[in-house]
């Protein structure tokens, strides 16, 4: 893939990412602040409206898939969320037992949600689907 493609591709990923991190960072802030649910229930449930949102996103907006989906796309994009989430999730789990401010420790795991997840849906999941490829 050439540097241009892969650059316009990074910047729509952080535009994605940029509604994503609103909607997850809103329906935690809304479940925990308002709802008084859990953090990690709350987190969870943020986390799950994101991932429909990103992968309609990323698919058609960011890698601009042009083909008919394929269920292997769909196993990819759950794995690379799975890893990404458990990453995410356990950072959460440690900034917290480190006394960090909830608020503080979902926003530092969420950049490193982030990147791993970029990284694994360009590498894996959109690689060989996408109009640029």
């Amino acid at each position: 893939m050439r540097a241009p493609e892969s650059l316009g591709q990074l910047i729509r990923f952080c535009l994605v990412g940029a509604v994503n991190t609103a909607l997850t960072f809103l329906i935690f802030f809304v479940l925990f602040r308002v709802g008084g649910i859990n953090e990690f229930i709350s987190n969870a449930a943020g986390y799950a409206a994101g991932l429909i949102c990103s992968f309609l996103l990323n698919r058609f907006f960011t890698f601009k898939v042009i083909k008919r989906p394929d269920p292997l796309e769909a196993v990819l994009f759950l794995a690379v969320f799975a890893v990404s989430f458990s990453l995410q999730s356990a950072l959460f789990a440690l900034l917290l037992k480190a006394h960090f401010a909830v608020e503080v420790s979902q926003l530092f795991s969420m950049a490193v949600y982030t990147a791993a997840n970029f990284a694994g849906n360009k590498i894996f999941t959109f690689r060989k689907n996408s109009a640029a490829a």
